[in-house]
């Protein structure tokens, strides 16, 4: 376990960095190729008289195609997905701590809430937010998780930074190492946890 931990940052710091990194950019570039999609447009429009007449040749066909298409509906996944989100999110619920092997004696806990929201609370530090979990639980059993600080106190936690990140968050996957070891990972599937809380 303390190899596991050695590398271990803040979830806020963590958080912090997926944030910035899915921040929208400036987007003034696209300025210059409307014109050049308003002339496409124009070209397209004049050959658009010609298509009509087949197009009541192929509406007879389409009619047929949509009916097998409804068939296949009855077979979908997802009765089955809410089934495992519901359990994945049940054992989630409740308090996780996470040791700072950088810092003997600073913990950080983080408690989830059966109504989405969280707290944070390490060394001097109090956040609270909302959390989520998609749909779909991988076969690995790692989902795609995100988090949104809506307060924080701006007290120092256990890295020793002292400020205020109510607003910010990101995306992260989770998954569980037995029901007492709660995993963050960067990736969808591989790689190494970035964080890990215990109960």
């Amino acid at each position: 376990m303390k190899k596991k931990t050695i590398a271990l940052t803040s979830l806020v710091l963590l958080l912090s960095l997926t944030f910035a990194a899915c921040a929208p950019a400036a987007v003034e570039e696209p300025a210059e190729p409307v014109a050049e999609v308003e002339e496409a447009v124009a070209e397209v429009e004049e050959p658009a008289t010609e298509v009509e007449e087949p197009a009541a040749e192929i509406e007879e066909p389409t009619t047929e195609d949509e009916k097998p298409v409804e068939e296949p509906a009855e077979s979908a996944p997802a009765e089955e997905d809410p089934d495992s989100r519901m359990a994945f999110l049940s054992a989630l619920e409740g308090r996780w701590i996470m040791t700072f092997p950088s810092q003997p004696g600073c913990t950080e806990t983080m408690t989830f809430n059966s109504d989405m929201t969280f707290a944070i609370d390490g060394n001097e530090e109090h956040i609270e937010g909302m959390y989520g979990l998609d749909e779909e639980i991988s076969e690995s059993g790692r989902a795609r998780f995100w988090m949104l600080f809506t307060s924080d106190n701006g007290g120092a936690d256990c890295n020793g930074v002292a400020r205020d990140d109510s607003g910010a968050g990101g995306e992260l996957f989770i998954e569980f190492s037995g029901a007492s070891e709660l995993q963050f990972f960067m990736q969808p599937s591989g790689g190494e946890a970035q964080i890990i809380y215990t109960r």
